[in-house]
């Protein structure tokens, strides 16, 4: 990601920011086709947010059924009442769930009629119980487990939003089918997004029974592409019929548009063993987008198929499209723990402004890196972080906000999420992150955001207090409906003495500066003269929270010493005699958004908490294939002698 918009980025960008709504605050009709609630629901309600209709053609025909249900309705409306008794809205708005509360312990069915409420339903991102129990079989989440294997695949375009026209565009069912197979499940991600009229999405059915041996008919253990000439290949459709491979449905390129492409259509097979390899059934399928000629990493556990969708046929952003598919569960690996080194020294890097998106992002004031436009910019700010982590050695990384290019321009959320999450845990280095503005922008909820971070290796972030859906977090007291005002990612990351030793050293405070405040008739004005949009603030309800939570901290007795005569000391001293850890708010400005302005900031801890400094690392210019250079240090703070900077 790299560069974004204009050379005035410095003036529309937010180191931070946050959640800023009430309960009776309306959703943004132009959130992302894929906005869909990734976080897991204790009463089975999921959260959708309105999406973009795709072109005008829905719009009027949307608006000429609407007006169309609206005249029925006041006309038949009298006599609905008498034939319904249990009421169409009721009927129309309720979801099928598992309850996770007291009074509900069976793990029954239940039906939860919350739609129509104008009070914000409790969430629950509670960590999987140990004995996993399976989604409803009508649920779609790819970061939740379902061991139940899929039995059934179909490829469905529609020209009406699938979201709103679930009847007219989900494949056709009986309701024997449904006794026997199940329904179907949407895959809420158009593989046809930026390149044709239609939506194009794939549903599928699960096992009703985790005996495998007992399914009629097996579960589906391959995928894979073909188009119209590989399907008519002599040999290719020998090989087809004797590995028991089936159409999967409809097209998966209709309506492309203006680009013609050869027609395609996804196969499925439930074959054990085909190309010489046992496979296993598949579990779950997903979409990703990414640059050709920088493939993103699928998220841990999923595989691409054996060819894109659309190979880049995206004229304007030249994004492939891949179905992924997984068949067995990863886990990420337990969050690391924070420690100072031997020598006594803890490094932070401070990464901001990466602006990714998943076609690769735009190149802007790079004119001396002559690769940027062939790379992407993207990958040519992963080969500079890439020289600069080797060169820094941090053992935390920060992401200071404005992960996502925004504006419109991220594409798709989930699948750049992803490739910022492979790349920063394919260093193998603790990372963390809070939020921008430009995060919030046609973007996934930034509590969906800190919930896939939190399922990617390495990552040791939190959403903080009173965060719908993170209440193992902490809750804002007293306990009530109401949204607490302090955003996402208000957090504190403590660094210990070591691995044997868990001293705390060092606090690590994390606030959410917000994205803006709420536009008032002033504002408006202004925006209206041709005013800027300004940010949001820090709130009372944050500030109180750090003073409780600086206030808590153990206290301990400093200067630290990696010795036991050091803990024998502290152990015959009271709290009074002791001290608070060091405690750091990095704040300072480090930007990747353009070129060779591209820099990060390192803060060097030293003297085990009793010393900080900081320095930059950047481009050197003069010297070949764009190394790194570390500019001049700046000490913020130094114990010995009472010394306190500020840069």
């Amino acid at each position: 990601m790299a560069w974004p918009f204009s050379k005035n980025t410095s003036t529309s960008t937010s180191t931070g920011r946050g959640i800023h709504r009430s309960i009776h605050e309306e959703v943004d009709e132009d959130d992302e086709d894929d906005a869909q609630l990734l976080l897991p629901t204790s009463n089975g309600v999921t959260h959708k947010r309105i999406q973009r209709v795709k072109h005008s053609l829905s719009y009027l025909l949307i608006s000429g059924g609407a007006s169309f249900i609206l005249v029925m309705m006041i006309w038949l409306g009298p006599g609905l009442v008498s034939h319904d008794p249990k009421g169409i809205a009721t009927q129309s708005n309720a979801h099928v769930g598992y309850s996770e509360d007291n009074e509900n312990q069976n793990g029954k069915p239940i039906i939860s009629v919350s739609a129509n409420s104008s009070s914000r339903p409790k969430l629950s991102v509670s960590k999987p119980p140990i004995e996993r129990k399976l989604l409803p079989h009508h649920s779609w989440n790819p970061l939740l487990y379902d061991s139940a294997p899929i039995t059934h695949v179909f490829v469905k375009p529609c020209m009406f939003p699938p979201w709103a026209f679930k009847t007219f565009c989900t494949p056709h069912q009986t309701a024997r089918e449904i006794a026997l197979y199940g329904k179907w499940v949407r895959v809420p991600r158009d593989v046809s997004k930026g390149v044709g009229h239609y939506y194009t999405e794939i549903y599928y059915r699960r096992a009703q029974t985790l005996d495998v041996s007992s399914l009629d008919p097996k579960p589906v253990t391959g995928l894979q592409v073909l188009d119209e000439d590989e399907e008519n290949d002599p040999l290719i459709k020998a090989k087809l019929a004797q590995e028991g491979w089936e159409v999967a449905g409809e097209s998966l390129r209709t309506g492309v548009w203006p680009t013609k492409v050869k027609d395609a259509k996804l196969w499925l097979t439930r074959s054990t063993t085909f190309n010489g390899t046992v496979y296993q059934p598949i579990t779950e399928i997903n979409i990703l987008w990414s640059r050709k000629t920088d493939l993103t990493q699928p998220w841990w556990g999923f595989e691409r198929l054996n060819k894109p969708v659309f190979d880049g046929d995206n004229l304007m952003d030249h994004i492939q499209c891949d179905v992924v598919v997984r068949r067995q569960i990863v886990e990420p690996p337990v969050a690391p723990s924070l420690n100072f080194q031997k020598d006594g020294k803890f490094k932070i890097m401070q990464i901001s402004d990466l602006h990714f998106s998943a076609s690769g992002g735009k190149c802007i004031s790079a004119d001396q890196i002559k690769t940027c436009e062939q790379d992407g910019a993207d990958l040519t700010t992963k080969k500079f972080l890439s020289k600069a982590i080797k060169e820094a050695r941090p053992d935390l990384i920060v992401l200071g906000g404005d992960q996502l290019l925004g504006k419109d321009q991220t594409f798709d959320t989930i699948s750049t999420l992803t490739k910022i999450g492979q790349f920063f845990s394919g260093e193998k280095v603790p990372w963390t992150v809070v939020f921008g503005n430009h995060d919030s922008d046609r973007s996934l909820a930034i509590e969906e955001q800190m919930y896939l971070f939190k399922h990617m290796p390495f990552f040791v972030g939190k959403a903080g207090p009173g965060v719908p859906g993170f209440e193992e977090e902490g809750l804002p007291a007293p306990l009530t409906s109401r949204i607490s005002d302090m955003g996402v990612g208000n957090y504190i990351l403590q660094v210990n003495a070591s691995l044997s030793d868990p001293t705390q050293l060092l606090s690590l405070y994390f606030l959410d500066s917000h994205d803006y405040p709420r536009r008032s008739i002033s504002q408006l004005w202004d925006l209206a003269m041709g005013g800027n949009n300004k940010f949001d603030w820090i709130k009372k309800s944050q500030i109180e929270w750090y003073k409780k939570s600086s206030n808590e901290q153990p206290r301990i007795l400093r200067p630290y010493e990696p010795s036991q005569g050091y803990q024998d000391r502290s152990k015959l001293m009271s709290n009074k005699e002791k001290k608070k850890p060091i405690g750091l708010i990095g704040a300072l400005d480090v930007r990747l958004a353009r070129g060779w302005e591209r820099r990060v900031r390192v803060f060097e801890v030293s003297n085990f908490g009793e010393k900080v400094e900081t320095f930059e690392i950047k481009h050197a210019v003069d010297t070949r294939n764009l190394p790194v250079v570390r500019l001049g240090s700046h000490l913020l703070f130094d114990s010995s002698s009472d010394t306190l900077t500020t840069t």
